[in-house]
């Protein structure tokens, strides 16, 4: 049984009391999953043998949307590497399995203990792989360590070459290895970030390149975009599909949001302010003010430019709610008063 030779803690009940023990594994019952959450072993398994695998991939009924694009990712690559094809199912779904995020918590809970939101764990339990960190994201993250143990790289962004098919040599966007057998050794570890912030500035904001950044960024366990609109941020945010294409691939990767750049135009645009009171703007040497985007500034000493920033700084956050981190920079100018 699974119980045989193990070792339960002296307990205390009244008379007539039942004690109940919960063995928690991925698996239900008769498939193995109590021997498998008793198990402490961390040998090697192999995930894959000759193209084959008996492996699923487990995620929790309410796993969040970054764990559930982990076990796509996940799923993906495998499947690219080995030719194997992984189950993605839910909690309670048989043995053996890589178990992602919430639903491998209840068997890491002292190695989640006191880890940073970023911080990630890689342990094998018996056959079982389990994958989990302090934030939906570091599952991902997690993810990302062990596809890096099996030999896959992401130097740079862009899109993959199998490792046997490269046309051109230098820089390779992904490498992606060719092996039947995927066998994880010694992968057991708990890793937490040096820095808290780790985030990649993207300018000029461009659609298709800041998707293969925001790609390229969770595989490096970035944590933080920075999108640059400068002044033209309603334009810029339109033109290039923000909402619709780009914050959406933020969302599943759990990337946090900064925004916009050299900003003063984009709170008080001239447009709107400079006929009623050009005294808002900065004054040239010749006695007109500055208001050109690049050239213009603010006339930062006077309390009602103040006064006017803050409070249109606070509108904008309440009309953009997905800018974690707002910028007040100066226009990218030599223009003061």
């Amino acid at each position: 049984s699974a119980l045989a030779g193990v070792a339960l803690p002296h307990v205390h009940g009244a008379e007539g009391n039942t004690l109940q023990v919960a063995l928690i594994g991925c698996g239900g019952r008769g498939t193995g999953a109590a021997s498998q959450a008793l198990s402490t072993k961390t040998g090697p398994i192999n995930l894959v043998e000759d193209g084959k695998s008996d492996y699923r991939i487990v995620i929790a009924d309410n796993a969040p949307l970054p764990e559930q694009f982990a076990a796509e990712e996940l799923k993906r690559y495998l499947a690219a590497i080995s030719g194997a094809s992984l189950p993605i199912v839910t909690a309670g779904s048989g043995s053996p399995c890589v178990v992602l995020g919430r639903a491998a918590m209840p068997r890491v809970q002292d190695d989640l203990r006191g880890l940073p939101e970023d911080g990630i764990v890689i342990r094998t339990r018996g056959r079982d792989l389990l994958l989990a960190g302090g934030s939906p994201r570091a599952t991902l993250y997690a993810v990302y360590a062990l596809l890096e143990d099996l030999g896959v790289g992401f130097p740079r962004p862009g899109q993959s070459h199998i490792e046997q098919q490269v046309e051109e040599t230098g820089p390779q966007e992904e490498t992606i290895p060719r092996r039947g057998t995927l066998q994880v050794n010694g992968a057991d570890r708990v890793e937490k970030p040096a820095f808290s912030y780790r985030g990649l500035v993207h300018f000029p904001m461009v659609k298709d390149r800041t998707l293969r950044e925001i790609d390229w960024m969770a595989k490096n366990r970035f944590n933080w975009a920075h999108l640059i609109t400068n002044t033209e941020f309603k334009a810029e945010w339109d033109r290039h599909e923000v909402r619709t294409v780009l914050l959406p691939a933020l969302r599943k990767r759990g990337i946090h949001v900064q925004g916009i750049g050299h900003s003063f135009f984009a709170y008080i645009p001239p447009e709107r302010y400079v006929a009623e009171h050009p005294e808002y703007f900065a004054m040239g040497g010749d006695g007109k003010r500055l208001v050109e985007a690049g050239r213009g500034g603010l006339c930062v000493s006077n309390p009602d430019v103040v006064k006017l920033m803050a409070a249109n700084m606070d509108q904008f956050l309440r009309e953009n709610p997905e800018i974690e981190i707002i910028d007040l920079w100066t226009n990218d100018s030599a223009a003061w008063c």
